[in-house]
């Protein structure tokens, strides 16, 4: 092709490496897996998460009880905001307990 000057139209797009700082700083343990606790919902984790639906990206908020592992509320929204957080503590997004 270039020798005949022939100019692809089809290129693949090229990874660039950049710097980004890391979230791996090191913090205080404070639970040590101690996981069992007296109370129910003493213990609450939450998890932010984007979910990639026809090239857009998509949150979810996801809380964790860990006093006995299940979901204790959850939230979904196109914005990553303090409201998608709030939506997943309201009464109306926990499941069912059995």
């Amino acid at each position: 092709m270039k020798s005949l000057l022939l100019i692809s139209k089809y290129t693949l797009k090229r990874h660039r490496e950049h710097q980004t700082t890391n979230n791996s700083a090191a913090t205080a343990n404070h639970l040590q897996r101690q996981f069992n606790i007296d109370s129910i919902q003493h213990i609450i984790v939450a998890n932010l998460t984007y979910i990639r639906v026809n090239h857009r990206c998509n949150y979810s908020c996801v809380l964790l009880n860990l006093s006995n592992r299940q979901i204790a509320g959850y939230g979904i929204s196109q914005h990553k905001t303090a409201d998608l957080v709030m939506s997943a503590l309201s009464p109306d997004k926990q499941p069912p307990h059995h």
